[in-house]
């Protein structure tokens, strides 16, 4: 089951217009293949394990294109930081 959320991404690729945004998360490693594509956005798929339930998470997220071309250091600080955005939402009964 995916479920939608909304809050406000405050990582600072965001304000830069280069935002990862996220879209849905689901409780599961499996997550329906994405239908659309185009040339200006891609979807991500982040999995990862809750650190305190062992709960598998995956975050289906989309950023613009031109994020693939920022350094490898970059884009796991972004990915990274959206995490933690997430699990601070999920434990403050947000998520």
């Amino acid at each position: 089951m995916i479920h939608t959320q909304s809050y406000q991404n405050t990582s600072a690729l965001f304000h830069e217009q280069s935002m990862i945004e996220v879209l849905a998360y689901s409780f599961s490693a499996y997550t329906e293949p994405v239908q659309t594509f185009t040339t200006h956005k891609v979807f991500l798929d982040i999995l990862f394990e809750h650190p305190r339930t062992s709960e598998t998470i995956t975050l289906r997220t989309i950023a613009p294109a031109h994020l693939l071309c920022s350094s490898k250091d970059e884009i796991e600080a972004t990915v990274h930081r959206e995490i933690r955005n997430t699990l601070h939402f999920q434990t403050s009964g947000t998520l």
